[in-house]
């Protein structure tokens, strides 16, 4: 099966990268590079990679900014290919380039996007198919109430219903990478049973006064986050000593909150 990545490399920037209208990771200092796989987030048709410039890696925020080439650069691309390794340069078939030069002189915050057209594999993903979310408190407390109703379920220690709630992993997550539902079950189970076991296990006390959820996806779904970026679910102490956590994101249907990524 064909695997997706985004390529990137960047330089003197600090920003995120969004595939699809869902944010998937942030790049801060003078050099990032990596790959991320996005076989989930693949759709049919136009694909549309972004990154969204916050400021610049040296701390400065010019009103102002006149790129230096060689000093500050942005290369990005959506890659399509065989095998199961993260490609480097030039490896994968490239459907989309987001590569220097930027405009002349731009004010930061800035956006560079560009689409590439993919003939998905993949079936209509629920998360397309989802409710569009409205932008309203009511919205962000009815998140937050299943939010807690997950973190009850992580304390509990309730297989059953954890495993119920990541139906989409098997469903869906799974199919993107070529795995066998039931194989990826198991493996679920098993994940967890050894965390629940770990004498240290203890999810960290939800604070709705640091939620800093954000709508994605044309507002189709709702990215579960703190403040400064911190996991909600997540090990107790993480910010100090790391951990697990569960980076999800929300989407209803039917009225019913569910996992769908």
């Amino acid at each position: 099966m064909s695997l997706y990545f985004i390529n990137y490399e960047i330089s003197g920037y600090n920003g995120e990268i969004w595939f699809n209208g869902a944010p998937l990771n942030t790049c801060y200092g003078e050099f990032s590079k990596n790959a991320i796989q996005v076989n989930h987030w693949i759709i049919d048709g136009d694909n549309l990679v972004r990154f969204n410039i916050e400021s610049l890696a040296s701390g400065k925020q010019p009103e102002d900014h006149i790129p230096r080439e060689g000093i500050e650069s942005i290369e990005m691309a959506l890659c399509e290919g065989p095998g199961d390794e993260a490609p480097g340069s030039g490896e994968y078939f490239e459907g989309a380039n987001l590569r220097w030069p930027l405009p002349k002189s731009c004010s930061l915050p800035f956006a560079l996007e560009v689409t590439g057209r993919i003939r998905s594999p993949f079936p209509t993903w629920r998360w397309q198919a989802a409710e569009v979310l409205r932008q309203d408190t009511n919205t962000l407390d009815s998140a937050a109430a299943y939010v807690a109703e997950i973190h009850r379920v992580l304390v509990a220690k309730e297989m059953q219903r954890l495993e119920q709630m990541a139906d989409v992993i098997f469903e869906e997550v799974s199919l993107a990478f070529g795995a066998d539902p039931v194989t990826s079950r198991e493996e679920f189970r098993g994940f967890y049973s050894r965390l629940f076991a770990d004498p240290d296990y203890r999810p960290a006390p939800l604070d709705p006064t640091e939620y800093a959820f954000r709508y994605c996806c044309g507002n189709r779904l709702l990215e579960i986050r703190n403040k400064g970026e911190v996991p909600t679910l997540r090990q107790f102490g993480y910010e100090n000593d790391g951990g697990w956590f569960l980076p999800i994101f929300l989407g209803r249907e039917k009225g019913r909150w569910e996992v769908l990524r």
